[in-house]
């Protein structure tokens, strides 16, 4: 049904043939036992679409699976979709699945039965939430159609059923880590990283008995983790959320002084009641951010920022008073305490919808702090609400204690 659905059968560019794109550049990429992948590099910040036309399935019962990898999955969302061309306008039937970084995921669209007054049917797979320069791969297309019934509802002149083709399982593989931007040292939005050179997924052969399901494993990446007091920054936080009900709402933002991205295997957020394991597939990008929050995207969230949602940050952050330390193994990497809690930082508690934000984002520096009155979680910057005679409530903060609780 798909037409170069492994991606084997390339033009005189290195392309796959068969296949449209949209907001990306379409390559191709070697895998074991010499089989290949699609890969799409995006050309900007949005969404990106790998697409077919299947012409007429009208009245066809039509199932469809892909495969589908990057090391920026965790904060992708990929879709498979078929999208039905009628007289009355489009069909889509869609399927997204959420994934972790470095693992191949399988997308199913299980069996529908695609109208009547079809006209065409499209393949797409779609991309959203990319930034310049990320890398996405796609594998193993394959849609099955089978007959539509018979009017009188009586079996076919042959009296023999269609074959009934199965769909090959998603083997796992392991990708290779993006490569770092440069460091930023003040409170400015994040360069998206720049690639330097192709990345190539690699995964086990397909095995020869086919099945109709996928367990994907997850790869850890292969970044270093943070080892020293300093290698990543709490740069800015809200233990008071004006719109939400505490402990959803909070957040809790890092920043990463270095020339390297920080894996965060390892690591976790603690307060004075208990703590938060991250992920082990997130990471902190060289010269960017990472906003940590609890029950969901944050209000004023950036458009590229990276995020990664927990239940609640520690045992929920006490708003007149409570720390927020970060610690990767045994090493407190940064920490920091408000109101009450004087064993840190000794700051002022904020006020419900205003957060505490470090002024100086550079590994060393002595910390300065800011009763930032609009909170701008992945932004990087400290802005006010109101006019301009608002001013930033500057806060000079004690150093750090060297224990972190």
């Amino acid at each position: 049904m798909v037409t170069n659905g492994s991606f084997e059968e390339l033009d005189d560019q290195g392309r796959p043939t068969a296949w449209f794109v949209q907001g990306a550049s379409l390559s191709s990429v070697p895998l074991a036992e010499g089989s290949r992948a699609a890969r799409l590099v995006a050309t900007g910040t949005g969404t990106a679409r790998l697409s077919q036309p299947l012409g007429s399935l009208a009245g066809r019962t039509v199932e469809a699976t892909v495969l589908v990898s990057s090391t920026v999955l965790f904060r992708l969302t990929p879709w498979l979709e078929l999208r039905s061309t009628t007289p009355t306008g489009e069909v889509q039937f869609a399927h997204d699945q959420s994934a972790a970084q470095g693992e191949w995921v399988q997308l199913r669209l299980t069996p529908r039965v695609l109208p009547a007054n079809e006209s065409a049917t499209t393949v797409v797979i779609r991309f959203v939430d990319l930034q310049p320069n990320d890398e996405v791969w796609v594998d193993a297309v394959v849609v099955l159609a089978s007959d539509p019934p018979s009017p009188t509802g009586t079996p076919s002149p042959t009296g023999t059923p269609s074959p009934t083709a199965t769909i090959a399982p998603s083997p796992t593989g392991t990708l290779s880590p993006p490569r770092p931007a440069s460091p930023t040292a003040t409170r400015s939005p994040a360069a998206s990283p720049t690639a330097t050179a192709p990345r190539t997924p690699t995964r086990t052969p397909r095995p020869a008995t086919a099945t109709p399901t996928v367990t994907p494993t997850v790869r850890v990446p292969s970044l270093p983790t943070p080892a020293s007091r300093g290698d990543l920054l709490i740069s800015e936080l809200l233990p008071d959320p004006a719109e939400a009900v505490d402990p959803q709402g909070e957040w809790v933002e890092l920043f990463n002084p270095q020339d390297h991205d920080w894996s965060l295997a390892g690591c976790l957020l603690a307060d004075n009641g208990g703590e938060t394991p991250l992920p082990p597939e997130a990471s902190v990008p060289a010269g960017g951010f990472l906003v940590i929050a609890s029950g969901g995207a944050p209000t004023g969230l950036a458009a590229d920022a990276r995020v990664v949602l927990v239940p609640r940050l520690g045992n929920g952050l006490a708003n007149r008073g409570d720390r927020v330390v970060l610690r990767c193994g045994e090493v407190v990497i940064d920490a920091l305490s408000w109101g009450s809690d004087t064993g840190l930082t000794a700051l002022p508690p904020a006020s419900a919808g205003h957060s505490l934000a470090r002024l100086e984002l550079t590994a060393g520096a002595s910390p300065r702090y800011a009763i930032n009155r609009s909170p701008s979680p992945g932004w990087g910057r400290v802005v006010t609400a109101g006019p301009v005679s608002l001013p930033l409530v500057l806060l000079r903060a004690a150093e750090p204690a060297e224990e972190g609780r």
